[in-house]
């Protein structure tokens, strides 16, 4: 596989990342043990931080543009504001 990871690439993030682990995993030579341990961890803890973000920031944009709960955004309309 190449590490070629532009934006034409249709697979899933959990796919995306997980292939860039199994390219790690490889160069450092990790025992298949150890590799699937780490594995399961990495991505139970992406999955849990992409689900919380993308509830956190779904929230902040709604907040942003003065939606109410359950409306439609248009989130490329949305202003760019930052902290």
């Amino acid at each position: 596989m190449s590490n070629d990871y532009n934006s034409q690439d249709k697979r899933s993030w959990v796919e995306k990342l997980t292939d860039r682990f199994n390219e790690l995993m490889l160069k450092h030579d990790m025992p298949e043990d150890i590799s699937h341990e780490l594995e399961n961890f990495v991505l139970a803890v992406a999955k849990e931080q992409y689900i919380a973000g993308n509830r956190g920031g779904i929230a902040w944009l709604r907040k942003q543009v003065g939606a109410g709960k359950g409306q439609i955004l248009a989130a490329v309309n949305a202003p760019a504001v930052t902290a």
